[in-house]
């Protein structure tokens, strides 16, 4: 009780945060609160961390502590948190796709920056981008060999390799997150009872294997001196209230964050045959996939501000990765935000706030 009426108190963070921020969590669990290791995995799993324990530091875990004990009741009785569709964010990028149709994009995919497989820089110019200081345009060739020419560009990491090297001179290497998706024959109405009195059942559900219930394949015949800790492995499970599966089955979206990828994989496999051994449900279908994200070789943090990518010009604007945890931070937004209004201008047109395109009509209500 000590612990949660200290998370829920924002105030009460800075001198905690002074103290402890970068010390392990558990540190801080065990030291002042005098809470043991064996009732700490609940509020490792409340962080949704990918990392180990040891890794999951106090600074990082208590403000998201903090953040799902303030929104529960937000969305419901009980309910503190939106899981979105299809194991990812793919939602969201949908609502962006459609407000850039609203204001006239044109979406084109699979266009990549032209590379050179071999060197593997751009094929385009030194830079990769060509920009024309007497038509402020830049001159973009595309995979497939077409050319396009606009004022401004953004990308990412993976869009504009070249950036990172040249202006600071680390090299982004690419790390991995795995991720499952598994159906499968049973509704498992057990991990979805009702949260409060009167509030519907939920229609997704979270399970956590803490590091140290599951072992890695690798690691089976080491020595326990030699063995090292696995990270957690998080299951989101959604019933068919989701519209993602047929009535009577769900659908298992699994995480662990590990850099090496059979083992990443032999943990979702076995967390995910661990839930279905004690339930009548069977697996239908299954699929094994990476998540890429940048990592700082020099500093082994992920790249959190939007930068202008200086290295081209400065109509060349560089989103920073998602950093691999399951939550979708604020900060992604918010970067959105300043490179809309450092394209538009402070005198541009507000955030997301689209007009309707010149010579469209109202449908209205007879189609």
């Amino acid at each position: 009780m000590k612990f949660l009426k200290l998370a829920a108190d924002s105030e009460a963070h800075v001198s905690i945060l002074e103290e402890f921020g970068n010390k392990p969590f558990p540190e801080f669990l065990q030291v002042p609160l005098s809470i043991p290791p064996r009732l700490q995995a609940p509020l490792l799993a409340l962080t949704s961390s990918p990392n180990t324990p040891a890794e999951t530091l106090t600074s990082y875990a208590l403000p998201r502590i903090h953040r799902h004990l303030t929104s529960i009741g937000m969305f419901g009785p009980g309910f503190g948190a939106v899981i979105p569709k299809w194991g990812g964010l793919a939602e969201i990028a949908q609502v962006a796709c459609r407000a850039g149709a609203v204001g006239g994009g044109v979406y084109v995919l699979k266009r990549g920056l032209e590379t050179d497989e071999q060197s593997d820089q751009q094929v385009l110019g030194r830079d990769g981008i060509h920009f024309d200081q007497d038509t402020g345009l830049s001159t973009v060739k595309l995979q497939g060999g077409e050319e396009i020419q606009s004022h401004w560009v953004v990308g990412s990491t993976w869009d504009l390799p070249l950036r990172a090297h040249r202006d600071t001179g680390d090299s982004i290497q690419p790390n991995y997150v795995a991720r499952s998706i598994t159906i499968v024959s049973g509704s498992l109405p057990q991990l979805f009872p009702s949260p409060a009195e009167g509030a519907p059942p939920p229609a997704g559900a979270v399970v956590v294997y803490p590091t140290g219930t599951l072992e890695l394949e690798s690691e089976a015949q080491t020595p326990s001196t030699l063995k090292t800790d696995p990270p957690p492995v998080y299951l989101m499970i959604h019933s068919s209230d989701t519209g993602e599966c047929p009535a009577g089955q769900c659908v298992i979206y699994a995480y662990t964050f590990h850099h090496v990828y059979a083992d990443a994989h032999h943990l979702l496999q076995s967390a995910v045959e661990k839930l279905l051994a004690n339930v009548p449900a069977k697996i239908l279908w299954d699929m094994h996939y990476d998540q890429k994200y940048a990592l700082s070789a020099t500093t082994d943090e992920y790249e959190t501000n939007i930068t202008c990518a200086q290295s081209y010009n400065d109509h060349v604007l560089q989103l920073p990765d998602l950093a691999p945890s399951l939550a979708l931070e604020d900060d992604v937004l918010k970067h959105v935000r300043v490179a809309y209004q450092r394209i538009v201008g402070d005198d541009g047109a507000a955030f997301m706030t689209l007009d309707d395109r010149e010579g469209t009509e109202d449908d209205g209500d007879d189609n």
